[in-house]
Formats: C-alpha cells, structure tokens, sequence
C-alpha cells in the first residue's frame, strides 16, 4: 500500500508538469524490471485521478480515454471497462477492469484488495474492488471506421445489486433492453474496441449530440443514428427503423440511401492521397 500511495503522487507530479487532460498506459516486458515495479502501484494513483477529472486508461488503449473524457467532461463519470462475464440466470453483463476504476461514481465505499497476481499482467500490488452505482447507465465506445473516421458507441442499461466476484477487480452487473446474445451481437457488429467507459444515466441521445459536435458517427446499439452531415459510405447494418434517422426540416424520417430512387448515398469527402516519395 505504501508503494502505491508514492507511485500515485508521482502521477499526480506527472500529470501537473505536463498538463495532462487524460492519459493511457500499458507495460509488457520481462519479470522483475523496474518498470514492472512502478506500474504495479498505477491502479490507485490512477482511480484517484480519474475521479478527479483525468481519465486513465489502461493497456494503451487512448480511445477509451477518449471516451473516458467525454462522459466526465459531462458530468456521467466514465469508468475504465470491458466485458468480463455473462450471468445467464440474472441476464446481465458483467462490466469492469483490473483498475483503474472512477471512485466518483461508485456504489458504496470501493475496496483496496491486494493482489498476488494482477490479471492478465505482469506484478503484484493493490487494485481496486468496486462497482458503479445502481440505476441507469450508458457505455460508450470510441472506435474507428474502414475509411478512417472516428464513430461513438453508446449502450443503455441498468446496473444491478447482482452479485460480484470479489477478485479486486471493478465489476458492474448491468442489464440492457436485449438479452445479453443479442446485445452483444449488435455491440460487435459494430467494430468497437474491446474497452468502453461506464457512464451514469442514460445519456445515448446527450452523446450524439456529441457526435454531431465533432462530426463523427454514433450508433446508439439499437439502431444507427449519423450525424455530423453525412453518410457512412454504405448502407447501415441491422436495418435500423426510420425512427433513428435524423429528421428532415419538414419533420418527416428520410429513408435509407438504397430506398430513395435516384439520390447515391452521401460519403464522406475522399482523404487526400500522399505523393509518392522521390528516389
């Protein structure tokens, strides 16, 4: 613990002499270095930071800070996960991470459990064992197309008072509208990263707003909802109803590109191509 405790006001050292908004963060090398050592005590320093409006995330992953960034910026949170586990029996999606974890949002009072062995890493030392409060929340996923743009995914559920393994990782139980399956078919379907970042509430319609602020995709899991002024440059999976289709300035739904007889699809501009170098 007392490792942990310096390592965490290096970070917070770390972050003031480069003005950090956010950070990521990942070690892969042989036993016993010292960088091993001092990453062994990150997961406290960075819930801590995180919290208090630097999102940290782990294993390198600088969408999901991104994304990270996006729910605290709009006061919902945005905790470090991924899914971990599906309860049949209860039909809810564990979501969670070895750490770091946003202690602001937290159900109860998390736990500093030590550990013998970190998950899936190299090292031992103190993780955080908590969940996300109960009642609504939204995931959101920064990802990115084939033609090189940035799309947000968003998903809204409920978390639970399900039962947790007590393996000093953070775990939330959460139920969505559909059965875990079918969620998670749609959620892949998608192309996200592996992470997301939990928020508070339900806030898919707030992060399309978002979307549109930045000029990128959104799909809210049930449906496609584009924003930003264009087309994705095919047509959308999963046949979403009209109903998530942006409005016209008449009120009405658009139809999907392939329905509207004699109007191509609109796609994004072409990216510039770089001259080719000379010998």
């Amino acid at each position: 613990m007392v490792w942990s405790c310096q390592v965490a006001a290096a970070q917070e050292r770390l972050v003031r002499a480069f003005d950090l908004d956010a950070l990521c963060y990942y070690y892969h090398g042989a036993p016993g270095e010292e960088d091993e050592r001092i990453q062994a005590g990150f997961i406290v320093g960075h819930s801590l930071l995180t919290a208090r409006g630097i999102p940290c995330s782990g294993e390198g992953d600088l969408k999901t800070a991104v994304a990270m960034k996006i729910c605290d910026t709009l006061g919902v949170g945005g905790s470090f996960s991924e899914i971990v586990v599906v309860d049949y029996e209860d039909e809810t999606i564990r979501l969670g991470h070895d750490g770091p974890f946003h202690i602001a949002i937290a159900e109860g009072r998390p736990i500093l459990r030590g550990m013998g062995l970190y998950h899936g890493k190299q090292g031992t030392g103190v993780s955080v064992e908590a969940k996300v409060r109960q009642g609504p929340v939204t995931t959101l996923n920064v990802t990115q197309t084939a033609d090189g743009r940035l799309k947000l995914i968003s998903g809204e559920g409920e978390s639970t008072d399900g039962p947790t393994m007590q393996i000093g990782n953070t775990q939330t139980p959460v139920r969505f509208r559909l059965h875990p399956d079918e969620h998670m078919a749609r959620w892949f379907a998608e192309a996200p990263t592996h992470h997301c970042a939990l928020s508070i509430g339900h806030n898919a319609a707030l992060f399309a707003k978002v979307a549109a602020l930045l000029v990128v995709y959104h799909s809210d899991g049930d449906g496609w909802v584009f924003t930003g002024g264009f087309r994705p440059p095919v047509d959308p999976p999963l046949h979403p109803s009209p109903s998530v289709w942006p409005t016209t300035s008449s009120g009405a739904a658009p139809r999907p590109a392939r329905e509207r007889a004699g109007s191509p699809a609109r796609r994004p501009p072409a990216r510039p191509q770089r001259e080719p170098a000379q010998a």
